[in-house]
């Protein structure tokens, strides 16, 4: 039995098929416009150290949340990362953490 491209056997398939990569988007806590997460910076909690932590790599476990680098202060502002980490936040350490990492 020969397949046609008619027949209910045949199946329709590109000749080639590219792959497009898919960058992962976070949305910043600071100012709420989605970005590409290589572009944010990543925020965890530390529980050895009971306090929030910056996780440039990206690597770290546990519940994070992205900011730009920019947007800083308007994290402190809406005491965000708090929310976003579901934990109560000493908001004077983000605040210094934040401007000794310069995310301010």
């Amino acid at each position: 039995m020969a397949l046609t491209p008619g027949s209910a056997f045949a199946v329709d398939r590109p000749a080639r098929i590219d792959f497009l990569a898919v960058i992962p988007v976070r949305t910043c806590i600071g100012c709420r416009r989605p970005a590409a997460k290589p572009d944010l910076v990543r925020l965890v909690w530390d529980t050895a150290a009971g306090a929030v932590r910056v996780d440039r790599r990206q690597v770290l476990p546990g519940r994070g949340c992205y900011l730009h680098p920019g947007c800083g202060a308007a994290v402190v502002k809406r005491r965000a990362v708090g929310r976003a980490l579901r934990r109560v936040v000493d908001g004077e350490q983000v605040a210094t953490l934040l401007a000794a990492e310069g995310l301010t």
